[in-house]
C-alpha cells in the first residue's frame, strides 16, 4: 500500500517525499518506487516507538509553515502507542504535540493504524472526531462499517 501512496505524492511534488523513520535517519527527496522498496527493504522495525520527537521535527519542516507553496501531508504507520525514550507510553505528549505542533492550516495527518488493541484505536479514533486535519485509517473492515454508519 505505501508504494500507491509514494506514487501519488511524487506526482504532486517533483523535488521528492521525505521519509521519517521512528528509529533510523530520514531519507530525503526520494523520487521514485524502487528507491522506496530499497529503503524498506533494509530497514527492520525495531527499538521503541519515539514517535513524539519525530513528529515534533516534521511538524518544524518548512512545508509546515504557511506560504509555502505546498501543504504537507503526514501519514503515520505505528503497530503501538508512541513511548518516551525509556520505552515508557507516552500518549499525552503525542496529543500535546498534536495539538500545540500541528498547523492545520497547511498540515494534514494521517495514522494508519497497524493494531486492533480496541485501546490504541479509540484514543486515535477519537482525535480523528476532535482534531482538524486529522485522520485515522483503520483496517478495511472498520473503514467499510464507518462509511455505512454514515451514509447507509
Amino acid at each position: 500500500i505505501f508504494t500507491i501512496i509514494f506514487e501519488l505524492a511524487a506526482i504532486f511534488d517533483s523535488n521528492g517525499v521525505y521519509l521519517y523513520f521512528l528509529n533510523n535517519d530520514p531519507v530525503l527527496r526520494v523520487k521514485v518506487v524502487s528507491q522506496v522498496k530499497e529503503i524498506f527493504s533494509k530497514i527492520e522495525p525495531a527499538g521503541f516507538t519515539p514517535l513524539v520527537p519525530v513528529l515534533e521535527e516534521v511538524f518544524r519542516l518548512p512545508a509546515s509553515n504557511i506560504g509555502h507553496d505546498k501543504q504537507l501531508l503526514v501519514l503515520i504507520a505505528s503497530d503501538g502507542a508512541p513511548t518516551d525514550a525509556q520505552d515508557n507510553e507516552n500518549i499525552p505528549e503525542l496529543e500535546r504535540v498534536m495539538r500545540e505542533y500541528h498547523k492545520i492550516e497547511t498540515t494534514f495527518v494521517n495514522f494508519l493504524v497497524c493494531n486492533d488493541d480496541p485501546f490504541y484505536v479509540n484514543y486515535l479514533c477519537g482525535w480523528d472526531q476532535s482534531m482538524i486535519h486529522v485522520d485515522v485509517t483503520n483496517d478495511f473492515v472498520i473503514e467499510r462499517n464507518l462509511i455505512r454508519t454514515h451514509h447507509p
